[in-house]
């Protein structure tokens, strides 16, 4: 288990394997997180070259096409990229014990969003059925934000044989918190309003951060801001690869990352 907070996210996967090609799948990363499924993509890759290890890093979800999912059954990469509800289709295809023969890592990440819910139910079952199809046991991965019962969650991914190793970062952050009022609250809406009155005011505090994070109470209310803010009606929440990308370059004034 990695507990980091929020804010800070690992940057270095584990390194595994032969520092050769075509090794077949050594390392899963599941994620929860479709739209942020080719940010992870990209940061792993780059890991990979800088360390001079040869490995290919690609994603496999909802939103790969035909031809790229023929490509990587034919030759699967070395590290593979996809959500819970993905790695349940790809252990319900045929001859799908011969992709997880090479497995050395599985790393769940935002185990804090999972671990409470059925999707988490749904990794821990796909985990002990591929467990159960290897010749070895391969090393479980847990990455988490804050969070209080390390040891639960913990166990929750592992089980009771595993040993349990918790590494936690101990970083001093400083929290501020401000508080934004409309500047008339007699004439606020009652309904229907999403928090475009405050537009105004929370653009400036947005602006004038390096990195900002902005959450929403819905996905409605992302596209929302999103369209309000940039003139467009492409979706912030649940984008496919192309506006996944539009949406980091051309989105400046929401800061470089937007969660729903």
């Amino acid at each position: 288990m990695v507990s980091c907070p929020f804010g800070i996210h690992p940057k270095k996967i584990p390194i595994l394997g032969k520092n050769l090609k075509k090794n077949g799948i050594q390392l899963i990363w599941v994620t929860p997180l479709r739209a942020l499924s080719q940010d992870i993509q990209k940061a792993m890759q780059e890991v990979c070259e800088v360390i001079g290890l040869p490995w290919q890093v690609m994603v496999r979800n909802g939103d790969t096409d035909t031809k790229t999912r023929a490509a990587m059954k034919r030759n699967p990469p070395e590290c593979l990229i996809t959500t819970p509800e993905t790695l349940h289709v790809l252990i319900s295809q045929k001859d799908h014990k011969d992709l997880f023969q090479s497995i050395q890592a599985v790393v769940v990440d935002e185990w804090h969003e999972l671990v409470g819910n059925k999707r988490g139910v749904q990794v821990q079952l796909a985990l002990e059925y591929i467990q159960s199809i290897c010749p070895g046991t391969f090393r479980r991965w847990a990455v988490s934000a804050t969070i209080g019962n390390l040891q639960d969650a913990s166990k929750a991914l592992l089980g009771e044989n595993l040993p349990l190793h918790i590494v936690k970062a101990k970083v001093a952050k400083e929290i501020l918190i401000r508080s934004v009022f409309p500047e008339e609250i007699e004439k606020y809406p009652w309904h229907g309003h999403l928090g475009i009155r405050m537009m105004d005011q929370v653009i400036p505090i947005i602006e004038a951060g390096r990195t900002v994070l902005l959450f929403t109470n819905t996905r409605s209310q992302t596209e929302i801001w999103y369209q309000k803010n940039t003139g467009s009606p492409t979706r912030l929440g649940g984008l496919d690869c192309d506006a996944s990308r539009f949406a980091g370059q051309f989105c400046p004034s929401l800061g470089r990352k937007c969660a729903a």
